[in-house]
């Protein structure tokens, strides 16, 4: 019986050890670099277009990749933290390419206005009310 706990015992250590050894490597994983990555180049009405369409076939092309949209701008917004949300016109209105800039680019996206045409590169995370776009940056003044 007391060999029972004993393995036990070490199987359950060795599950931690392991759990914490995974989770320190995850907490350390390097950022991706977004702006250095290579970038699908995509209007930004032909993209709303194929995610309002054809969601999971839009999902298979762009989906966590790296994406450099050219578009009207709409509106400019601010998220919770201060940072600039740049929402692209997409001729629908029921939704927008919404793109959450990078920390880096605050001063950057004060120099943009309503109605300009911009190219912004971000990491497409999918669709909700509006293709959404994080870790932008400019392309183009």
């Amino acid at each position: 019986m007391l060999k029972i706990f004993r393995y036990t015992g070490l199987a359950l250590l060795l599950i931690i050890l392991l759990g914490g050894a995974y989770a320190t490597y995850l907490w350390n994983k390097p950022h991706r670099d977004i702006q250095a990555e290579k970038a699908e180049v995509v209007e930004a009405i032909a993209l709303f277009k194929k995610y309002s369409e054809a969601e999971t076939e839009a999902n298979q092309l762009w989906l966590d990749k790296t994406l450099q949209v050219k578009g009207k701008i709409k509106e400019i917004l601010k998220n919770q933290t201060d940072i600039p949300v740049i929402m692209l016109d997409t001729n629908d209105p029921m939704g927008n390419i919404s793109c959450t800039m990078d920390v880096s680019q605050k001063k950057s996206a004060e120099s943009l206005k309503v109605g300009s045409e911009v190219m912004l590169k971000g990491l497409c995370t999918g669709m909700l009310a509006d293709v959404v776009l994080v870790k932008c940056f400019l392309v183009n003044p």
